[in-house]
């Protein structure tokens, strides 16, 4: 789209891709985002903005209540992003950046990939929490199978190899998690979240609990997971939204008395 650019030129191009994976995630953008995030001055940031509307056929409009640029109805990105770009943004406002490139090349660690989420489907979900509204879902459940949903979402979760929502749904009436995989569909609504819909009023969401857990006792070896786990004096206390446990117990491969009976090398921590 560029070309071939300067050094300025690559740095702009480097703001302009904020700024759209900005508007494209967060459904807005403003001069406090870049001067933030790449302390420049507001003037930069002003034609910043100015440049990628000119490169960009104008993809974005002020919007006045916000005091910041909003994607039009028919916005597309302009730049390739990844869900790991989205997903840093929306839940710690941060960026991956290699600064060392020669240290990047080197493979150091491998990671086992997770099964991410089509950004292109979920962007208008995570665009509802940055912003406040509901989303309209088409979702495929273990239980009810394919059903359009209305949600208020607030927040997203990270458990094993995949990513969840956390919202409240029109359909049960109550709050609950989303798999971001099974959204095959989302639509953005302009209706805002009323009160009881909001994070704050989400019970186990705000509840913290404290969870009990020991070594399976029919592991041979139990020193090694409470090696693993750092278990002292028998049990290890986790404090836990309440929300998250089932999250928890899944990742930790957590076993009642009854699992870790059967199947002492699959659960080898036991809730107690």
């Amino acid at each position: 789209m560029f070309g071939k650019l300067t050094l300025k030129e690559e740095r702009q191009a480097e703001r302009l891709k904020f700024i759209d994976l900005c508007a494209y995630v967060l459904g807005y953008v403003n001069r406090s985002l870049l001067t933030s995030r790449f302390n420049i001055e507001s003037a930069y940031a002003s034609r910043d903005i100015k440049k990628y509307q000119e490169e960009t056929f104008e993809k974005l409009s002020y919007n006045t209540s916000l005091k910041a640029y909003v994607p039009v109805a028919w916005f597309e990105p302009t730049f390739e992003h990844t869900f790991e770009d989205a997903f840093l943004l929306i839940s710690e406002g941060a960026q991956k950046i290699s600064f060392i490139p020669k240290l990047a090349e080197t493979q150091a660690v491998t990671s086992i990939s997770g099964v991410e989420p089509d950004l292109k489907i979920i962007a208008p979900v995570l665009r509802a929490i940055s912003r406040g509204l509901k989303v309209e879902i088409d979702y495929i459940s273990t239980s009810s199978g394919s059903a359009t949903r209305l949600i208020a979402p607030h927040s997203l979760i990270a458990a094993g190899n995949f990513k969840y929502v956390r919202a409240f749904d029109h359909k049960t009436g109550d709050f609950r998690a989303f798999k971001l995989n099974r959204i095959v569909n989302a639509r953005l609504t302009s209706w805002k979240i009323d009160s009881e819909m909001q994070k704050s009023s989400d019970k186990d969401w705000n509840e913290t609990v404290t969870l009990v857990l020991r070594a399976n006792p029919n592991i041979r070896h139990k020193k090694s997971i409470e090696f693993d786990f750092g278990i002292t004096n028998d049990v290890l206390e986790i404090p836990i939204q309440k929300a998250l446990i089932p999250f928890f117990l899944m990742d930790w491969n957590i076993g009642t008395a009854e699992q870790t009976k059967a199947y002492p090398e699959r659960f080898p921590i036991e809730l107690v």
